[in-house]
């Protein structure tokens, strides 16, 4: 397989292969004078008008000249051989049988295998043998040539190239076949000229036969040697071959008229003509027999052939008995039409497929057509429209040909369709590089933040940092697989060694985690099992003493925080009632005791400023509630039947009230510490 390659200079012209869809320049064209039968004795040509006419054929079926009939050469007394019974011959070119069906399937050879047979015919010696094969042989190397730089240009496109500036380069099989394919061209031409110059050759010797035929009329006394010499020149007559189109009317007329001479000359007893009668009827008949095999042939090429050569043969052949002739003409007309009727159903099914591979290939190119990608379409988006293109090139490979008057024009429209698409598919990914580029710099500079806060100890704010750039992460969009992989791994790398350290950290504090909960399990039996004195001073004391203990001992396990949290202030609560502390001095001092809490940790600073913050914003928001409940009693006043409302509003501002000098107390403790 060849890569394929940008614009070069210096490249050969002959190396450049035509896209696939074009015909290939190599065809083997018919010859001229080639396919059609010429008119010999018995065609229309001779005939006239009174030749009797079979059933009327397609016109696009038969080229000038082509439809001889076939007559007998007449006896004494007047006999007109073109009053004879005659069929048409309906002979289809040589390129047409070839079209319509191969004799050989060249389709599961590789491109070595197809060159390498071109190669080997090259070195037949006799081309009338091959020439039937090179043109299935071409077809077949030319679809598998078509693949390949179709695959070479979509791959070309998948890369990012410019299809307008695609070129392709053939490869060592593309090369060896086509120097096979221009030998075999010159041998067809060498084929062809010989032909001609045989042509020329046989119309010299048909035309001193004719010669020999005017001078035993004139001349010959002996009828019976006489009679021997008619037959022989009739028989050298029908062993010579075909002659230049252009002579063969004149020519056969020009036989016709010495034969009728002949016979009238010669004047043969009735006996004798009738034997050549009977003679004749059994060598059409035997012809009869073979045509109806023909119409048995598997192959309809070679079956067109063979009958071509039998309607000579019928046309050479002279007449029959009187009473036997429209029965021998009508028998041999059904027998011919039987063939042609075969092969016009095998061309109407083969043009009847053309059709229906048109109609696929057009479904085809609206199919790419309609994938279209609209503005910033996702990844996803894009490579399911793609999938759906390929899919569809392959299904176009796998239907045949549309017929030459839509083949070009459908490939044409169905390349232009894929070339639209994959320019919208090129414009995307280099967008999207762009966008990964920019993505893999976000990501590679959240990679060295991350890497900085591996070896802090600071296991709080480095980890919120973390959290933070794990979420930044996820906000950063893709970077290309490969890229993203790697860098992905860096960046995990970095948040492992932190965690694992923390993990490590916390491990060892969990036992002291434990020892802090038996402390302050002993600290609630403690409290529980204290007895408040006589001095109110003392017993303030004591609970201030229980509350910097409860501060000191340190964390529990987080687990076990809201359970024993509880428990100490059910057990410092039963002690204020112990002692007879009121609640608002037990609020104060739980207050008090917050705030050493608050004071004690790592962060304290941050702690206490969010507390203040807190505090301030429920000030803020309860005397906004206490101005508006009062305006609201405003306007209630001047209301009947507002009592109770008013009410609720007065219960509501005094709670509020209260509240916000609390709030006011204990922003003052915060101010003070």
């Amino acid at each position: 397989m060849t890569e394929p390659q940008e614009n070069k200079t210096n490249r050969d012209p002959a190396e450049e292969r035509p896209l696939p869809g074009r015909e290939s320049p190599l065809r083997d064209e018919a010859a001229p004078g080639e396919g059609p039968a010429e008119a010999t004795p018995g065609s229309p040509a001779a005939a006239g008008a009174d030749n009797p006419k079979p059933e009327s054929t397609e016109a696009t079926d038969q080229p000038a000249g082509a439809e001889p009939d076939v007559s007998e050469a007449g006896g004494p007394g007047g006999d007109d051989p073109a009053q004879e019974d005659a069929v048409h011959d309906e002979p289809a070119t040589h390129e047409e049988h070839e079209d319509v069906e191969q004799s050989e399937n060249y389709h599961e050879l590789s491109k070595e295998e197809l060159a390498t047979l071109a190669e080997n015919l090259c070195e037949e010696p006799d081309y009338a043998t091959i020439r039937a094969r090179v043109n299935p042989l071409r077809e077949a190397f030319d679809e598998l040539a078509a693949a390949e730089q179709e695959a070479a240009l979509e791959k070309f496109v998948e890369k990012g190239g410019d299809p307008t500036k695609f070129s392709y380069r053939k490869d060592e099989p593309e090369k060896r076949f086509g120097r096979a394919i221009r030998r075999l061209n010159k041998k067809r031409i060498e084929f062809i000229e010989s032909r001609e110059r045989q042509r020329t050759d046989n119309l010299r010797i048909k035309r001193e036969i004719l010669e020999k035929l005017k001078e035993l009329i004139q001349n010959e006394d002996n009828l019976g040697r006489a009679f021997n010499t008619f037959h022989d020149l009739q028989a050298r007559w029908r062993e010579t071959g075909p002659v230049p189109q252009a002579d063969v009317k004149d020519l056969w007329l020009t036989y016709k008229t010495f034969t009728d001479q002949f016979y009238n000359f010669i004047r043969l007893n009735k006996e004798l003509q009738d034997l050549d009668h009977k003679k004749n009827l059994e060598l059409k008949i035997g012809l009869c027999e073979q045509i109806d095999e023909l119409a048995l042939d598997p192959s309809i090429n070679k079956a067109m052939q063979k009958l071509l050569a039998i309607q000579n043969t019928w046309r050479e052949i002279g007449s029959v008995p009187r009473e036997r002739r429209e029965e021998i003409g009508e028998r041999y007309k059904e027998a011919c039409r039987r063939v042609y009727d075969r092969r016009k159903v095998h061309t109407r099914d083969v043009r009847a497929k053309q059709q229906e591979n048109a109609k696929l290939k057009a479904e085809l190119c609206d199919k790419v057509a309609g994938v279209e990608l609209g503005p910033n379409p996702p990844h996803k988006e894009v490579m399911e429209a793609l999938g759906r293109v390929q899919e569809v090139q392959r299904e176009w490979r796998t239907i045949g040909f549309a017929g030459p008057a839509k083949n070009e024009e459908l490939w044409k429209r169905f390349r232009q369709a894929c070339n639209g698409f994959y320019k919208q598919k090129n414009e995307f990914f280099n967008d999207q590089k762009k966008e990964w580029q920019a993505n893999l710099q976000a990501k590679t500079e959240l990679c060295i933040q991350a890497e900085g806060l591996a070896g802090s100890t600071d296991w709080k704010k480095a980890g919120a940092e973390l959290r933070r750039l794990h979420e930044q992460w996820k906000k950063t969009g893709f970077a290309g697989r490969r890229q993203s992989d790697e860098v992905w791994k860096r960046f995990r790398s970095a948040s492992d060694a932190f965690y694992e350290a923390r993990r490590t950290h916390f491990k060892d504090m969990d036992a002291t985690y434990g020892e802090n909960l038996e402390k302050k399990r002993k600290l609630v039996s403690e409290i529980e099992s204290s007895k408040a004195a006589d001095d109110r001073k003392a017993n303030l004391e004591l609970v201030r003493g229980f509350q910097r203990q409860w501060s000191e001992i340190g964390m529990v396990p987080i687990k076990e925080k809201d359970g024993i949290y509880h428990a100490y202030r059910k057990a410092v609560d039963s002690l204020f009632g112990k002692m007879g502390i009121g609640k608002n001095e037990q609020e104060d001092m739980q207050y008090k005791q917050k705030v050493e809490h608050l004071k004690s940790g790592s962060d304290s600073g941050k702690r206490m400023h969010a507390e203040r913050k807190s505090i301030t914003y429920k000030l803020s928001q309860l005397q906004s509630e206490v101005t508006t409940w009062e305006n609201n009693l405003g306007f209630l006043a001047k209301s009947k039947n507002a009592e109770s409302i008013i009410k609720d509003f007065e219960s509501k501002i005094g709670k509020a009230k209260s509240q916000i000098e609390k709030l006011r107390k204990q922003l003052s403790l915060l101010k003070q510490t």
